[in-house]
């Protein structure tokens, strides 16, 4: 009896390591190109090759029989870059790596790395020096935010925005007591983007503020000869365009993206008021003796002039061609008047968009 369970435990002991005679049961190559052909080579055989998504996503299923029946391996890696293609290349421990096909970079992975038949390697192939993840077990990507992480390339976007002017009613309504108004506005703004890496772009946009207003008048004046004034009401709008330049400096972390900016602007503004003037009659009672006639005139200021902006904000790319953004910024308006008029506008915007990008082209 006792010599029947040594040798059932025996064959049990035999037959785990020709179970599962194996090397990884996947690489998932990210950050390729769109595309791409993505191949997997154990020391020199080919063992598996995938295309890349839109998202830059390879899953490559390997042949496993070329590790034989050892339970585990220990590799180095690299990854040959081409046009069009990427290698990934697994290397046993004491065995000479096959050279670099022609017009390949080879990027080599410091480390000595265990492969078991469970093992999922996760090969980021970005930039000049690529990483890997290796998980002991499968690895469920969308959990992860793995399935793709925020592009590089050319995308449009449009937001809506909401903003204050600095300092709108001192502007408007000077040391009148009875002015009021507000400096909150509703805007909109369109752009382009372009994510030359993934922690650099470049932007241009064009924001447009909705109009300030703001509403005063003066004192009743007395009807008397020395010293009489004219009572009058007005009406003061705000009215700004805004072109920016910018650059943008940031980090994605898988779908993720969190940068800063900074740059130029330009801004052109209106400011208009409409004034109305009573008309009032000199004297009182029976004795008036003349009527000053009111009216109506309206004055405009037309401004320009460069500065600077800051700001930052978060996108999340929704998919590999959809993304969602919340972006706040600081922008001085300063300039001096064109054309007719006369002044200077020394004011400034702060905002907040949210909005939405779309990616051109994969």
């Amino acid at each position: 009896m006792v010599r029947r369970w040594r040798l059932l435990l025996a064959a049990v002991f035999i037959a785990i390591p020709a179970a599962d005679p194996l090397m990884a049961q996947t690489v998932i190559v990210r950050d390729a190109s769109a595309g791409s052909t993505v191949e997997v080579v154990l020391n020199t055989a080919s063992v598996g090759s995938a295309t890349a998504g839109p998202g830059g996503v390879a899953t490559v299923s390997l042949d496993r029989s070329s590790a034989g029946s050892r339970p585990e391996i220990y590799v180095s890696l690299s990854v040959d870059v081409c046009d069009g293609r990427y290698r990934v290349l697994l290397v046993e421990a004491l065995v000479q790596s096959p050279p670099s096909a022609a017009g390949c970079i080879r990027r080599e992975i410091a480390g000595l790395f265990v492969v078991r038949p469970v093992s999922t390697l996760i090969v980021d192939v970005r930039g000049s020096a690529p990483t890997v993840l290796l998980r002991q077990g499968p690895v469920n990507l969308a959990r992860l935010g793995m399935l793709f992480t925020a592009p590089t390339g050319l995308a449009l976007f449009g937001d809506a925005s909401l903003g204050t002017f600095g300092d709108p009613q001192g502007m408007a309504c000077g040391d009148l007591f009875d002015c009021s108004g507000g400096d909150l506005w509703r805007g909109l703004a369109v752009g382009v983007t372009y994510w030359i890496t993934p922690h650099v772009a470049a932007e241009a946009a064009y924001l447009r503020p909705g109009r300030v207003r703001f509403t005063g008048a003066s004192t009743p004046a007395p009807s008397l000869f020395a010293g009489v004034e004219q009572q009058f009401d007005f009406e003061t709008t705000l009215d700004a365009r805004l072109l920016t330049l910018v650059a943008k400096v940031g980090g994605p972390t898988g779908r993720a993206r969190v940068y800063g900016q900074g740059g130029i602007s330009r801004h052109e503004a209106l400011v208009r008021t409409t004034q109305r003037v009573e008309d009032l009659a000199l004297g009182s009672g029976q004795d008036v003796a003349a009527i000053l006639p009111g009216g109506t005139q309206t004055y405009e200021i037309k401004t320009t002039g460069w500065s600077w902006v800051l700001g930052g904000g978060v996108e999340v790319w929704t998919s590999p061609l959809l993304a969602v953004y919340v972006e706040g910024g600081l922008a001085p308006l300063k300039g001096a008047a064109t054309g007719e008029g006369e002044g200077t506008l020394d004011d400034r915007l702060t905002f907040l968009r949210v909005g939405a990008r779309f990616r051109i082209g994969l």
